[in-house]
């Protein structure tokens, strides 16, 4: 059976051991659990079953997924096999409390469960795509590349990038530039904030209509950085795109 709705670490990735604690403390041997099928029960790759799982917790009953989301134990599946249409509202606010207080998998001590260039979370307020990834730190050639569509009308479009770690060591050696239709040329550079959200930003405004590429680096060797991307235009949605090799 498979966890409608959300992404939890394997055994052997970062964090695993302790989501599958988790698990088999709230719903192991002898736990009173409530199965409830998903929306699309059936995971027809795997041919196993997803399901929601209704456990007692201090005094209350809550969705095992939910539990897990808040202790940073597992992740929203967004576009992916497990995604869900019912307790969104419950898994977004979950998840978003782990992240904001760097529980399990958003912290330091785990790792393994990102794709390095990252899931596109969903809309904020104005709407735009916002990436989460982490990328490794290496010299030289340690780039996550995403592209939008700008249509050259020199309008201001912001972009934004939120480090973890987000102070002067790590910004010193790690941001974003900006490339546009002109081959080589540089459009815009992230200015460090340390300590300030987000960390790093850049406005965008050119008169040359097309495909821009946001590289974001991390040149601190072996040192992961977490983060979150987004490209605000006022109330115009903006749609970004992880690049092509």
């Amino acid at each position: 059976m498979r966890l409608a709705g959300v992404d939890a670490p394997e055994a052997n990735d970062g964090c695993g051991p302790n989501a599958t604690a988790a698990v088999n403390a709230l719903a192991g041997p002898g736990a009173a659990v409530d199965v409830e099928a998903a929306e699309l029960p059936l995971d027809t790759r795997t041919g196993r079953h997803r399901a929601y799982i209704r456990v007692s917790h201090a005094g209350e009953r809550w969705t095992l997924q939910e539990l897990l989301l808040q202790d940073g134990l597992a992740r929203m599946d967004r576009g992916g096999r497990f995604e869900t249409t019912w307790y969104t509202t419950w898994f977004d606010a979950a998840e978003r409390m782990a992240r904001g207080a760097s529980l399990g998998i958003w912290g330091d001590h785990c790792a393994g469960l990102f794709e390095e260039f990252g899931e596109a979370l969903p809309p904020e307020h104005t709407g735009q795509t916002v990436f989460a990834a982490r990328l490794v730190g290496r010299v030289g050639d340690r780039f996550a590349r995403y592209q939008l569509e700008y249509p050259g009308d020199g309008s201001t479009y912001t972009i934004n990038l939120h480090t973890r770690p987000a102070d002067g060591a790590m910004l010193r050696n790690a941001g974003f530039r900006v490339y546009g239709p002109q081959a080589g040329k540089l459009y815009a550079t992230g200015g460090a904030q340390p300590g300030l959200y987000p960390s790093v930003a850049a406005n965008l405004s050119s008169r040359e209509p097309g495909v821009y590429t946001i590289q974001v680096y991390n040149y601190n060797p072996g040192v992961t950085m977490e983060y979150e991307l987004s490209v605000d235009a006022g109330l115009e949605p903006i749609l970004l795109t992880v690049a092509p090799p």
